[in-house]
């Protein structure tokens, strides 16, 4: 697990990657200060409003791609790791 964690805390190297298995992930970032959004994929109503849900989006997202994009611009960079699912 040492090399995934290291990729996933290193903010150069943010990005989309593919994992076989989503404990993969789950057990690099347990116990990590990295934060693990679990998103249950859909369309994309359904995606925007699992993504809403999931990074506790306020009350004005507008569930759509320009909202999604604002939101994400302002989370804390603090860590954070979206797992699709």
């Amino acid at each position: 697990m040492g090399k995934l964690i290291k990729r996933l805390q290193d903010p150069s190297r943010s990005g989309v990657y593919r994992a076989a298995r989503a404990e993969e992930i789950m057990d690099a970032v347990r116990g990590s200060k990295l934060f693990l959004a679990r998103i249950r994929s859909g369309h994309k109503d359904e995606l925007l409003k699992n993504i809403a849900a999931a990074l506790e989006f306020p009350a004005w997202f507008g569930a759509n791609w320009d909202a999604l994009e604002d939101c994400l611009s302002d989370l804390a960079g603090q860590g954070d790791v979206l797992l699709f699912e």
